[in-house]
């Protein structure tokens, strides 16, 4: 018989499960055309994603230092 505990950590492992699964799914039907255009020293607000720690989950400030606005696998901020 399974304990409140373990029932706990499993539902949270598959509840991460289905977050992961949603995420890839969107990001294999992402239209990089769709996306606004911004210039270099723009600020806009960022969701960088997951904390660590005490670290407070928000969106936060950031300046644009590129100007291209081409699809790239890795995006400096």
């Amino acid at each position: 018989m399974l304990s409140i505990d373990n029932m706990e950590k499993i539902y949270y492992a598959f509840k991460g499960f289905k977050i992961y699964l949603d995420k890839k799914l969107f990001e294999d039907s992402f239209k990089y055309n769709k996306l606004p255009k911004f210039k270099r020293g723009d600020i806009i607000y960022v969701d960088f994603g997951q904390t660590l720690g005490s670290e407070l989950y928000k969106v936060r400030p950031a300046v644009v230092i590129e100007n291209d606005n081409k699809k790239v696998k890795e995006l400096l901020l």
